[in-house]
């Protein structure tokens, strides 16, 4: 078994930034022997061809049907080392990345996940976008030090590290992912956040250490208004789903604490985004104008998920707690992969 097994999920990739991450990749201070690299096409048009003869355990799988979470999926199938990094097609990992994950890991057998800064690389950045570096999975992600390495309560899809038999044991505990990742013009994504709040659910540590560095890079197209607020949109809506989870946990690890019901959560998103809708008429400065139309979106993009959850708010909770029990009476059969 591989130390490490290295995803690339990519569907008709820009070539410039995918050669970028697999030079990257080259220079990994981890031996080549003790990592695989998979890379998997995702329907790409026409299909995905690449040189990997530089590592010896490098191959390309296809997955037809569209989807970030079906291609991770694919991707995980493929692969057998004990720890799985999901790298995005426009990243690139620091030299020692693989190395640094598999000391951590090897620290403490309940880290399920870990992740750690990432540097954006524009291609034209203007300057009111700074404020939105964490949609786009830029920054130091939940950390409240960035300097030192702590638990956190989420971590981003973009250089995710997971221990492989984590994630098997929340399949086996009963979770069924709500979220199949962005698909044609849908921004809502969220499926590395429900992924993360699962494992923490079931009662494992989700870890941040600043040595797992990326640099992100990113295209003219995502330094616009319109992809922010499609974007800032996406995620509210993705975030109703996201809170049954976290209203799990709160009911597991603090019964004591209420938590809303799905009417105040609607009363609470119509107030805010009546406030965002006369925020943005009455601003006159015309960046915080522009910030105050991303509010707007954000706010239509919760009404709109609380309203697709209309009928199940209060089922998905309780369908979150159960997996939440399930998986920490498991928890003693996890095997140790150390």
């Amino acid at each position: 078994m591989y130390l490490a097994s290295l995803i690339i999920c990519t569907r008709n990739p820009r070539r410039e930034y995918l050669e970028m991450t697999l030079t990257a990749l080259r220079k990994q201070a981890l031996p080549t022997e003790r990592w695989e690299l998979v890379i998997v096409d995702n329907a790409s048009d026409p299909e995905l061809k690449w040189d990997l003869s530089w590592h010896p355990h490098a191959r390309v799988v296809r997955e037809a049907e569209v989807g970030l979470s079906h291609a991770r999926r694919r991707g995980v199938e493929a692969c057998s080392g004990r720890l799985i990094v999901f790298v995005d097609d426009d990243n690139e990992l620091a030299p020692s990345y693989l190395q640094d994950a598999c000391d951590l890991f090897s620290t403490d057998e309940r880290i399920a996940a870990a992740g750690g800064p990432s540097e954006g690389v524009w291609e034209d950045r203007p300057s009111w976008v700074e404020r939105y570096q964490g949609l786009l999975a830029i920054g130091h992600q939940t950390a409240t030090d960035p300097a030192r390495a702590q638990d956190v309560v989420g971590l981003w899809g973009a250089g995710l590290v997971v221990r492989r038999v984590a994630l098997d044991h929340v399949y086996k505990a009963g979770f069924h992912p709500r979220f199949k990742g962005r698909v044609g013009h849908s921004l809502v994504g969220c499926e590395d956040s429900e992924w993360c709040l699962a494992l923490r659910l079931c009662g494992w540590k989700l870890r941040f250490d600043p040595r797992l560095r990326i640099r992100h890079h990113m295209p003219r197209s995502r330094a616009t208004e319109t992809y922010i607020r499609r974007l800032a949109a996406g995620f509210a809506e993705g975030d109703v789903v996201l809170q049954e989870y976290r209203d799990a946990i709160q009911l597991i690890e603090q019964p004591d604490l209420p938590t809303a019901s799905w009417r105040a959560c609607l009363v609470q998103a119509l107030g805010h985004y009546r406030r965002c809708v006369s925020w943005s008429v009455r601003e006159r400065d015309e960046e915080m104008r522009l910030h105050a139309r991303v509010a707007v979106a954000s706010a239509r993009g919760t009404l709109a998920g609380l309203w697709a959850e209309r009928s199940m708010y209060r089922a998905g909770t309780e369908a979150a707690c159960r997996l939440g029990r399930a998986g920490r009476l498991r928890m003693g059969s996890v095997p140790c992969d150390c």
